[in-house]
């Protein structure tokens, strides 16, 4: 490979006035199937290099915005100018000053548009620059404000630009220093380095979920974003392992059995003969309980105020973990989506056991035993909140007003409670007013 060798300013060439140029990012729908990222350069009013431009790719963030722009300014000006770069990113700003030298020594492993940032850097180490300055921008500034206007702008434009982010071979020198790779970091750009598999059901399931969400609330999540909404910590750790299989569709039943010689009856539900389905077990059967369980969830959330949001697939259950509830407003209702969130997968999964109790240990609970046992999950899991906002908890500490916020409304004889429960009291159940009239019963009979 041949020597890196910067730019030399010929000789006799007359010192350049020194260029202070405005940059910004801006990025739409994030997380979203449809974001776009933007970026803004303003030099002055009505200053004829003011750009605003589209990031080409799959580059969707304010920070890929951000660099684009600041590499636009480096692939146009003139390379022994010198130049002040005003950015309206501060992450981006001490990316290229005080923490380029960890990045580069750990191999930009975790960072995110780690080709064009590194284009940025190898072409302002390509440039003979009298100086080059990044400074951060306040908000205050007219600049500041221009640029990020232009980033705006850009991000709806169709154009993507002409910015081609290149690395001359000389200048690429990638992977990282061994000193500073630890096992875990290895195997992170291990990681990156390889495209996962990808598979069919696995992706309808996701196709599912994101239009669902989509007809829900206008959000069309990539599948980022779905996985990580299935990695919620409002989620139980043994609920996340169940909505991950069944995300990917490895639960043993259907179709499953039906590829093996001799076990082909065990894809057929007994109580309805028809061909097992996750949406058959939690939405149809006649004979796991489900029914029973859904009408709970349902007179819990009229305590809670609301229409409820019925589930009806199983892409219902994956999409209530994106759940965004919101009054008719418009306002956000945290409590309630939150609540809504560990009622769908408490309730699912509990019907998964259930199910399994029947046809695999041939055990069937008794008429009423679903609702309390569905009664008693959900107070499981209010007794985990209250035990969450604990100190001793650390960062996975729950806060209390979150607490309070998920079941206001919900406890029983909660207008006897402080306004404060969730301490100095023994005991703090959630109440159904349906169910202490029944005594244990199903609160509603199963029509048909």
């Amino acid at each position: 490979m041949a020597p890196a060798f910067r730019r030399v300013q010929p000789p006799g060439h007359l010192e350049e006035d020194e260029v202070t140029v405005y940059t910004s990012g801006v990025c739409t729908h994030v997380g979203q199937e449809d974001a776009a990222a933007g970026g803004g350069v303003w030099y002055g009013e009505d200053d004829d290099r003011n750009y605003a431009f589209r990031v080409s790719g799959d580059l969707w963030s304010k920070e890929s915005g951000e660099i684009a722009a600041i590499l636009h300014v480096l692939q146009t000006e003139s390379s022994f100018a010198p130049l002040t770069l005003i950015s309206t990113l501060a992450l981006v700003i001490d990316n290229l000053t005080t923490n380029l030298r960890r990045i580069e020594a750990e191999g930009h492993i975790g960072l995110a548009d780690k080709d064009l940032f590194r284009a940025m850097v190898v072409t302002l180490r390509e440039q003979e620059r009298g100086a080059a300055k990044c400074l951060q921008a306040t908000r205050e500034e007219d600049g500041a404000r221009e640029a990020v206007a232009l980033a705006r702008h850009g991000a709806v434009l169709l154009d993507t630009g002409s910015l081609v982010p290149t690395i001359p071979a000389p200048f690429d020198l990638g992977g990282a220093q061994l000193s500073q790779l630890t096992q875990a970091r290895a195997y992170r750009g291990i990681r990156e380095g390889k495209e996962p598999p990808r598979r069919q059901r696995t992706d309808i399931s996701l196709d599912m979920t994101r239009y669902t969400v989509q007809g829900a609330s206008g959000r069309l999540p990539t599948d980022a974003v779905i996985w990580r909404a299935l990695r919620s910590p409002d989620i139980a750790r043994n609920i996340r392992n169940f909505l991950w299989k069944t995300t990917h569709q490895l639960q043993k039943i259907g179709d499953y059995w039906e590829n093996i010689p001799t076990m082909e009856i065990c894809a057929t539900c007994h109580s309805c003969e028809e061909v097992e389905s996750m949406d058959h077990i939690l939405f149809e059967c006649k004979g796991v309980g489900q029914w029973e369980v859904w009408v709970l969830a349902r007179e819990l959330w009229k305590m809670k105020g609301g229409d409820w949001p019925d589930p009806k697939r199983t892409c219902d259950v994956l999409a209530a973990v994106l759940a965004d509830l919101r009054t008719d407003h418009g306002r956000k209702r945290p409590g309630a989506t939150r609540l809504y969130k560990i009622m769908v997968t408490e309730s699912v999964f509990l019907i998964w056991k259930l199910r399994n109790e029947r046809v695999i240990n041939g055990v069937d609970s008794e008429t009423g035993e679903h609702t309390l046992r569905a009664l008693s999950a959900l107070n499981a899991r209010l007794c985990l909140d209250i035990e969450m906002m604990r100190g001793k908890w650390g960062p996975s500490r729950i806060p209390k007003d979150v607490v309070l916020r998920t079941w206001r409304n919900t406890l029983k004889d909660e207008a006897n409670l402080p306004e404060d429960w969730t301490s100095g009291i023994s005991e703090v159940l959630v109440g159904i007013r349906a169910l202490e009239r029944r005594k244990g019963g199903p609160l509603q009979d199963q029509p048909g």
